[in-house]
């Protein structure tokens, strides 16, 4: 059975007795994705969404097919998949639109003590937040005790699936029991879990969800970040140039 995956990667005809454990970090590619990679430099290099000639318009519709692929597979709208570098670009987009949208005020977040530094540090700095965490139990599952219960969050910032354990994590059972008697943002790091397990974003009730692309044997230096809809009118930009203006 692993002799049948493993021609699909071109790495190990290269390597004959390597044996990789480090999926958690990156994924191996697959011949396809190399080759598709190689196939659009090769044939429909083009700059996407600035061009009226028909390479460009090619291009252009290449890149939206794949986010409507990516919407369908998370459950999502196809306006609601904004591609990023990675899961710590989704995340620090997030952390700095939600700084300007609170405006200063005190934020309470909620992590747990599972989570992979990129969905820590970010969150350290937004101005006057205080952070609290989840603790996990001998099987490094996560627990909600009594203070975090009658603790009122404005953010609450998970992994789904721990990068050193592991352990699945139970997220839309968490953001229920947290929801009985809270209103909050939620923000899913789901680079780990995206690769093992099916995804449905409006079943799980997220805000916000990202993951890496090389984590699920895609290339490096892409990423996705769902936003739910209804916040894509009520956030402040972040990142600004060409591909936002009507008029300058």
């Amino acid at each position: 059975m692993t002799s049948k995956y493993k021609k699909d990667f071109p790495i190990f005809k290269n390597y004959k007795n390597l044996v990789y454990l480090d999926n958690a970090a990156s994924t191996q590619k697959p011949k396809i994705v190399i080759s598709k990679l190689s196939e659009f430099y090769e044939k429909y290099c083009a700059n996407v969404h600035r061009g009226i000639y028909p390479l460009s318009e090619k291009a252009t519709d290449l890149y939206e097919e794949a986010r409507k692929k990516i919407a369908l597979f998370l459950g999502a709208e196809e306006e609601e998949i904004i591609f990023t570098s990675g899961t710590t670009m989704g995340i620090n987009a997030v952390a700095l639109m939600i700084s300007k949208f609170f405006e200063n005020k005190k934020i309470n977040i909620l992590l747990s003590e599972l989570e992979h530094h990129s969905n820590i540090v970010p969150w350290q700095q937004i101005p006057n937040s205080k952070i609290e965490y989840l603790s996990f139990d001998s099987n490094f599952l996560v627990e909600i005790d009594e203070k975090i219960k009658t603790t009122e969050f404005d953010l609450v910032a998970l992994t789904m699936q721990s990068n050193v354990t592991g352990s699945i994590i139970d997220i839309k059972k968490i953001l229920n029991n947290l929801k009985k008697s809270q209103n909050f943002i939620s923000v899913i790091d789901a680079s780990q879990a995206v690769a093992h397990y099916p995804i449905d974003v409006k079943d799980l009730g997220v805000d916000f969800l990202t993951f890496s692309s090389h984590k699920i044997y895609g290339p490096f230096s892409v990423g996705v970040l769902y936003i739910k809809k209804e916040w894509l009118n009520k956030l402040d930009p972040f990142f600004f140039g060409g591909g936002m203006i009507n008029k300058v």
